[in-house]
């Protein structure tokens, strides 16, 4: 019947909708059992939300793993950090005792209150306000400088001296990276 109407009104079979003919041709497939609740458009609807939800998780998956890369670089620095002062006040302590030891031989004071150790307080003795103490890493410097200068100590050679020039002439240098690169070129020299 629907045919029959169009083909009064100048349609042929195969041949787009409209006067000039540039509609549909073919009709618009309905398949009725299909889903009861949808209607014209609403596969495509369908199909745009869930191209949506994919896009969705594929960029929270992304930004999840940008943070997952960023939280194990931070976690990494501060267990580096947290070791970097571990080993410096390690090496302080050892400084400050190697110090004392060589000072009291000597007969010497300490030059700053922080060139020893602390002493242990005992729970029973009266808490007076704590001397300043500068930071581990503010202080390794002049306490190895201490023991090279006043005692011919070289706490990176782990070495007493007998005079500056030897300390001079035997020691790679006064910092612990100075003595690390003279073992690893000694190791290359060994090699060869």
């Amino acid at each position: 019947a629907v045919v029959s109407t169009q083909s009064t009104g100048g349609y042929k079979a195969g041949t787009g909708l409209g006067k000039e003919g540039e509609g549909r041709s073919e009709p618009i497939k309905i398949n009725p059992f299909a889903d009861r609740k949808s209607g014209l458009g609403k596969e495509a609807e369908k199909l745009e939300q869930s191209r949506k939800r994919v896009r969705l998780e594929q960029a929270r998956a992304a930004a999840f793993k940008r943070n997952e890369a960023s939280q194990i670089r931070q976690y990494r620095e501060s267990k580096s950090q947290a070791a970097e002062q571990k080993h410096v006040t390690t090496c302080v302590r050892k400084c400050q005792t190697i110090c004392q030891q060589m000072d009291k031989l000597c007969q010497y004071s300490p030059p700053l209150p922080w060139y020893w150790p602390p002493p242990n307080q005992n729970e029973e003795e009266e808490e007076e306000e704590p001397a300043y103490e500068p930071e581990p890493k503010e202080i390794l410097g002049p306490l190895t400088s201490y023991l090279r200068y006043t005692h011919c100590y070289c706490v990176w050679c782990g070495v007493k001296y007998t005079d500056s020039q030897d300390l001079l002439k035997s020691c790679p240098g006064d910092t612990e990276q100075l003595h690390e690169e003279s073992s690893l070129a000694g190791d290359l020299d060994f090699a060869d």
